[in-house]
């Protein structure tokens, strides 16, 4: 028993020795998390979505094995920013978010907005006229830096678009903000017939926002990850597969 101790650190030290030659810099990986964001990502879609193709042809050619992991989006804020993943995807680049991550160029670009029922009488030019009324939006979610800041407005948050839209249809919100794109395709999915025609898309939007993969700063090579993934995404707008890949997804 006495020998045990000395056994125990010989082989620990051959673990991590084995663990480092299988972790080498010729096997590279991109992890990327991310909620699902129907129609650009998730798992019943056409190879996980148009996003992921995005991200596949950009990285795979240059060596990467690139793998998904959806999480609610709270969740995936935080597991990325202790590095359990390269990249928080779809992400909206905040001033916040720099401590945490390096972005990466813009996947696409997307309205943020407001979400009412057509029947509320609901207007407004800037924030300050939206005081009083109770706007839902998924947690940690960012929508824009105006809004984001804007202490002064009554927020509800929810796990996700999808419950924020079931409380605006009881009326137990009075708005919802989000994001255009996205919320339609929710709105268009996953409610009744009659429910769809209930809600509308208020203009103006609050903003336009770039969608980015936001890359940890606790991930290691977190730079050079961003060097090649906007390479990658530069090649493939330059040579038309950026073009293909949305044809392929019946998106412009």
């Amino acid at each position: 028993m006495r020998f045990f101790p000395r056994l125990f650190v010989v082989g620990f030290l051959c673990t991590l020795v084995f663990c480092k030659v299988w972790a080498s810099p010729a096997d590279k990986t991109f992890t990327i998390t991310t909620e699902t964001y129907l129609p650009f990502i998730g798992e019943g879609l056409l190879h996980q979505g148009w996003a992921m193709d995005v991200a596949r042809a950009a990285l795979e050619p240059q060596g990467y094995k690139v793998t998904l992991n959806l999480r609610p989006w709270a969740r995936a804020m935080m597991e990325s920013k202790l590095g359990l993943h390269d990249g928080l995807y779809l992400a909206y680049q905040t001033k916040e978010r720099e401590e945490w991550y390096v972005f990466s160029d813009s996947i696409a670009k997307i309205k943020t907005g407001f979400f009412k029922l057509k029947t509320q009488p609901i207007e407004y030019r800037s924030l300050t006229d939206l005081q009083g009324y109770t706007i839902g939006l998924t947690r940690d979610a960012s929508v824009s830096s105006d809004f984001d800041h804007a202490d002064f407005l009554r927020k509800e948050p929810t796990i996700n678009d999808i419950q924020s839209l079931n409380k605006l249809l009881l009326g137990r919100i009075d708005l919802f903000a989000g994001n255009q794109v996205v919320t339609q395709y929710l709105i268009d999915t996953h409610l009744g017939a009659k429910d769809r025609d209930r809600i509308e898309f208020m203009e103006p939007p609050l903003a336009i926002n770039g969608l980015h993969m936001a890359i940890s700063k606790k991930t290691p090579n977190f730079q050079q990850k961003l060097i090649d993934f906007n390479r990658g995404l530069k090649t493939i707008m330059e040579d038309g597969t950026y073009k293909a890949i949305l044809q392929r997804h019946n998106l412009r």
